[in-house]
């Protein structure tokens, strides 16, 4: 059964990588593909998809709407997705609290996927991250992002949501703290290095290291290749459009 999408966010990045790779996917068919009022994408427009402007009209007629957007507009979809009740991936970053508030609310009510990276690769290396902290527990634990010299945002929204990763897994608050930063005395708090390297042309790098006074352990992923977010994205969304409502994130999709 082909799944019916709305884009949200043609004119970005990802937004055209998804675009460009929907040419060749059969399993699904573009509904509407929303933009700024006066942009086009860089894309050509798969046969049957419209360009629209507001939520509403991206919602409709949807099986699965895709959202990498803006915090503003992505508020604007969650209400969309909770009135119509079609399943809504997220893949923007930096969503305040309030917005994520907005966020639960809304999965008591329709399926929602939130992820700052919907590579699968990177859903395996969260996983492990997990099962990890939880086994070296008293490890120390520094993470590295490395990505392209234009990213606009150090640490990555990958490099936070390995942090929660931690967090969640050892049940204590964690503390980012910088190099530059002289630790502080251990307080309840789990202190873990962060650094964020941008420079060239790097896609995207992570290393989260545990390191004892005997061994060091590093799990890692690199991105080869942007279309991996498209695939991770469009596996994420037929998985979605068959779940119940609920806060889901991409590791929850993995065939495991």
């Amino acid at each position: 059964m082909t799944v019916r999408l709305g884009i949200a966010g043609g004119t970005g990045r990802m937004g055209g990588a998804l675009l460009a790779h929907l040419h060749q996917d059969s399993r699904f068919q573009v509904r509407a593909v929303r933009v700024r009022p006066g942009s086009v994408p860089h894309q050509t427009l798969p046969e049957g998809a419209r360009l629209v402007t507001t939520g509403a009209e991206l919602f409709e007629d949807t099986d699965v709407v895709l959202d990498f957007t803006s915090p503003a507009l992505t508020r604007e979809h969650i209400t969309c997705a909770k009135g119509t009740k079609v399943p809504l991936l997220i893949g923007t970053t930096n969503l305040t609290q309030e917005i994520w508030q907005h966020l639960s609310d809304a999965s008591e009510e329709v399926a929602i996927l939130v992820s700052s990276n919907t590579s699968l690769g990177v859903a395996v290396l969260e996983l492990l991250v997990e099962k990890t902290a939880k086994i070296l527990k008293g490890y120390d634990i520094e993470i590295l992002d490395a990505h392209h010299h234009l990213k606009k945002d150090a640490p990555s929204g990958t490099a936070k949501a390995l942090l929660d990763v931690i967090e969640r897994s050892l049940g204590v608050p964690v503390e980012a703290i910088t190099h530059k930063t002289q630790r502080k005395p251990q307080n309840q708090a789990l202190q873990v290095g962060l650094c964020s390297i941008r420079a060239g042309g790097i896609l995207g790098d992570h290393y989260v290291i545990f390191g004892s006074e005997d061994e060091v352990l590093t799990l890692s992923h690199r991105c080869l290749d942007r279309r991996l977010f498209a695939k991770g994205a469009l596996h994420g969304a037929l998985w979605l459009r068959s779940q119940l409502p609920g806060l889901y994130r991409m590791s929850d999709a993995l065939s495991i």
